[in-house]
């Protein structure tokens, strides 16, 4: 696997045309009028060579003024956005960009805006400004990062590669950088693969960054994300930091999603109908205070005195007005809904439910109140399950299923109900959890994941000369449903999984039972004292930790820490959160604990979502690098 970095630009052999799949939907402005929105921004004689970038002057559509007033309204606003970001997550990995490729000096300039401050939020650019730039790096969400044609400004585009030539359309201002549209693609990368895209609404949709890429590309790129956000984020000496391993692959790279989330917004001729003819939705939607059945009978009312024939009409157009998928991307972000038909990435049995689940959606538009989230869960057959039909039907929470399945393919069903259970197996362990909690998406991934988290503690036992003869015992924090706590099992002579939610617990406790594991106990946890009816010792005890996106807080770090368990391994969907914490960790514990492998996880392909694992060892005093490098190069066959 190449571990080249991903963020470097190399310069291309010739010069390409490559349209963007959004250049054919949105007007192209003629190479002669490109604009520039800010004049404090406009380059002399239309011409920057600042990292390649270029500008012509602008074109006729004028500048609207900005009312001081209001945009000190908003820069607030999106200055008090950002403290709650920082609270939760700490900066936006794009600050990092910005800083890498302006300079410390530059940014800081910025910012002072000549002793004034806030300049970091100015509205630089006029939205369909169209500039030419070379990509000079990837940011952690997979979009191209590149200098402004005035050297002092950050624009953004998805879809684009390092060293490409561009041409990209502002569509707003954010924070010291602009979101832009892909127009067209000038010059390509010799890594562009365009025949390798397998979703005809890549380009559009927001889900996927990556489908031009080879996979091992794709791999090589989220090694570079890990690498990154452990630097930046960790707080720790890079001499503390291992080499971050080759990021573990998902053998399937389509068809391995087993949820799908498609949403929907009610249609904007649905919505001027019902301002006509009711009082109740100020924006055509109901009133969030009534209740559905209030909201659904005052619909009814109102389509009773409708013509039957005007009310067939009104329906159809309804029902091909609705879109029904996912957000459509615009400028780096979300913009509107792109009506799909079908996900590539989605299982066979999702994809075949998609359009059924639609069609239901647009056939009972005007049933709904506002818009919604639709459920799709790929769920294993009772048969292939390993439970028969008539065991099911003496079980009130297996048949919790609300209603029929609109699909069913080979060994899978899909459930659309959020009261459902969902059943999934991993290797030889059967799990049942609520259709609206979390499970992990990508079954394909999940056997290699569990296999190296078991290895990495088998390999910290043999490092340390503990053999299996010595009882050991695990901590699954943030356990949900039991997964790691009961793959892992059989390592230890006892488990403990801890969880906060009580509808998690219950069913971890029935997945122990289900599998007939007896050494696994499952305790209901709070913030305060996560650990507090747990005894085990400590220089026997292994701690998992796999907390949501916003990773652990302070008073769980020290607590961790107080515990101090022989090791200690992190599994996370955000590794810049990950990074962070395991920075508390080691520098809470004074130097106690030392990174002993990170990797990164690849259950999203095609997408910019990494997974992070990163595995920390109580230091001893008699051990010396010699014993860290021993574990990494173990760990790297993995």
């Amino acid at each position: 696997m190449s571990s080249t970095a991903a963020t470097s630009a190399s310069p291309p052999p010739k010069r390409q045309r490559v349209e963007s799949p959004r250049a054919s939907t949105a007007p192209t402005a003629a190479a002669s009028s490109f604009s520039v929105a800010s004049t404090s921004a406009q380059p002399q004689n239309g011409i920057n060579g600042a990292n390649g970038a270029s500008a012509n002057q602008p074109n006729s559509r004028p500048q609207r003024p900005l009312d001081p007033k209001h945009f000190a309204k908003k820069v607030k606003a999106k200055e008090k956005a950002r403290q709650a970001t920082l609270c939760k997550t700490g900066e936006e990995p794009i600050w990092f960009d910005i800083l890498a490729v302006l300079g410390r000096e530059k940014v800081d300039e910025i910012m002072s805006n000549n002793g004034q401050g806030s300049g970091e939020w100015q509205d630089k650019f006029q939205r369909d400004t169209i500039f030419e730039s070379r990509v000079l790096r990837l940011s952690a969400k997979g979009e191209g990062v590149m200098v402004a044609p005035s050297g002092d400004w950050v624009l953004t585009v998805p879809h684009v590669l390092p060293g490409e030539l561009v041409r990209v359309r502002v569509d707003r201002n954010e924070r010291l950088h602009s979101k832009c549209d892909l127009v067209e693609v000038l010059e390509k990368s010799d890594d562009r693969r365009d025949d390798l895209v397998g979703c005809k609404y890549f380009g559009d949709c927001a889900g996927c960054q990556y489908q031009m890429l080879t996979y091992e590309k794709q791999l090589s790129i989220k090694q570079d994300v890990v690498t990154h956000a452990f630097a930046h984020y960790s707080g720790l000496d890079p001499s503390l930091l291992p080499s971050t391993l080759p990021t573990l692959p998902s053998p399937m790279q389509y068809g391995y999603r087993t949820k799908l989330t498609p949403h929907f917004e009610i249609p904007r001729s649905l919505t001027d109908f019902r301002r006509k003819n009711t009082h109740g939705g100020g924006k055509g939607n109901f009133r969030r205070g009534k209740g559905k059945g209030q909201a659904r009978e005052q619909m009814k009312g109102v389509l009773d005195k409708v013509d039957p024939e005007e009310l067939e009409e009104l329906s159809r157009q309804w029902a091909d007005d609705v879109s029904i998928g996912f957000d459509t991307i615009k400028g780096g972000g979300k913009s509107g809904i792109l009506d799909i038909e079908e996900c590539p990435l989605a299982t066979p049995a999702l994809q075949e439910a998609l359009p059924v689940e639609k069609r239901k959606v647009k056939n009972s538009i005007n049933s709904f109140p506002n818009g919604a989230t639709l459920l799709l869960r790929d769920s294993l057959t009772a048969s292939a399950f390993g439970i028969s039909e008539d065991d099911r039907a003496k079980d009130p929470v297996s048949t919790r299923d609300g209603g029929p399945t609109p699909a069913l393919v080979g060994d899978s069903e899909v459930v659309t109900s959020y009261r459902a259970v969902v059943r999934e197996k991993v290797q030889d362990v059967r799990f049942e959890t609520p259709s609206g909690s979390f499970f992990q998406n990508n079954r394909s991934v999940l056997p290699g994941l569990i296999e190296y988290v078991r290895e990495a503690i088998l390999s910290a036992r043999s490092t340390t000369g503990e053999g299996q003869d010595q009882e050991h015992y695990l901590v699954d924090t943030y356990c949900g449903s039991g997964l790691f706590a009961l793959l892992l099992a059989p390592l230890f002579k006892e488990v403990a999984g801890v969880e906060i939610t009580a509808e998690s617990i219950d069913f971890a406790r029935r997945n122990a039972t289900l599998n007939s594991i007896p050494n696994v106990r499952f305790l209901a946890g709070n913030a305060e004292d996560i650990f507090g009816t747990i005894s085990y010792p400590p220089a026997r005890t292994t701690v998992v930790i796999d907390p949501p996106r916003r990773g652990c807080d302070e008073a769980f770090v020290k607590q961790l820490v107080n515990l101090g368990p022989e090791q200690i391994v992190y599994v996370s969907c955000n590794v810049h959160t990950q990074a962070r914490d395991v920075g508390q960790i080691v520098r809470g514990s004074e130097g106690g604990y030392e990174v002993v492998s990170v990797r990164g996880a690849d259950l999203f392909p095609q997408t910019y979502h990494v997974e992070g694992v990163c595995v920390l060892r109580r230091k001893r005093s008699n051990e010396g690098e010699e014993v860290k490098k021993e574990e990494e190069a173990k760990l790297t066959t993995i």
